[in-house]
């Protein structure tokens, strides 16, 4: 197995189990900074996306392997993680070229998700919590004769998405103590590295801002001042790749996009993605064929309540 993964437990299941049809629900946990986001309006918005609703304003649309887009949600809820400061206790505030952030994760439990269901929903709480949308626009984008088709907005970052649990009926997990230590240990290594690789970052950060002092001429595209919601490994090969890393530090949930200065436009006001039937009025013959066969052999992810579709992570 690769270096990602591990096996802590089994179970004896049923000769018709499928580790996908089986599952009764997921939960998913998006880890983020919460640091100078309206949290309490934030967590509203998420009050309002736990039932049953139409979430096709709030995913990728797949109309050839998709044909319901109704999920429900049992619950939602921001998490804050326990041993982080909350404030800056350093005693130069000079020092400190940003606020410390307040990490938390976003915490979902449905019967199933839509292809980046999550991180549709982050980007929206995020806007919201930046107070450039109002909780409302949840319910506006929920209401399908209202808004029929996505508005253009870009998604959040899929590093901090984990799929945190699968649940299943009937099953019971057998746990090798043994399996468990040597993970436990591997995850404590794992998170004391990390912690120190981000001790040295923001060591360096407060070192040449103590150095240089403030900018003159500071770069309106460059906030130092505001800590980032999921942040930017310019070192990993996941960085952003293609375009100048300065063009890429100009992207904010602000603009909602990249682009030099531009206002901010309102969610329901910016255009539209193709509603249900432009897309599949322009599918390919072949794509069109592929969705006839998926509804003639009744496709679970066609419809039903205990529906998957293709999970967060299969990006």
């Amino acid at each position: 197995l690769p270096n990602t993964i591990r096996i802590t437990g089994w179970s004896f299941v049923v000769d018709d189990f499928d580790a996908r049809f089986s599952c009764t629900g997921r939960t998913y946990r998006y880890y983020m900074n919460l640091a100078g986001l309206d949290v309490p309006k934030m967590r509203q918005a998420l009050a309002l996306l736990v039932g049953e609703h139409d979430f096709r304003n709030f995913c990728k649309m797949d109309v050839v392997n998709v044909g319901n887009w109704v999920r429900t949600i049992r619950s939602a809820q921001f998490v804050d993680i326990s041993g982080m400061p909350s404030e800056d206790t350093r005693p130069d505030n000079k020092s400190a070229p940003s606020p410390l952030p307040r990490m938390a994760y976003l915490e979902i439990v449905g019967n199933a998700f839509l292809y980046h269901q999550i991180r549709c929903t982050v980007t929206i709480l995020v806007l919201i919590g930046k107070g450039l949308e109002e909780p409302t626009v949840v319910t506006d984008l929920l209401d399908i004769k209202k808004v029929s088709a996505k508005p253009c907005y870009p998604l959040a970052d899929d590093g901090p998405l984990v799929l945190w649990n699968c649940h299943f009926d009937a099953v019971d997990f057998k746990f090798s103590d043994e399996a468990r230590a040597v993970f436990q240990v591997e995850s404590a290594d794992i998170a004391v590295a990390l912690m120190i690789r981000s001790v040295v970052a923001n060591t360096m950060a407060s070192e040449i801002h103590v150095a240089y002092g403030p900018m003159k001429k500071p770069d309106p595209y460059v906030n130092t001042e505001t800590a980032r919601v999921t942040g930017v490994d310019w070192t990993s090969d996941r960085a952003p790749t293609g375009f100048p890393k300065r063009t890429a530090m100009r992207f904010s949930w602000e603009d909602g996009h990249i682009g030099q200065g531009s206002s901010y436009e309102k969610l329901l006001a910016r255009p539209r993605e193709p509603d249900l039937n432009a897309r599949v009025a322009g599918l390919s013959d072949t794509k069109r064929l592929r969705m006839e066969n998926n509804k003639a052999k009744g496709n679970k992810s066609l419809g039903g309540d205990n529906v998957e579709v293709t999970l967060e992570n299969d990006e």
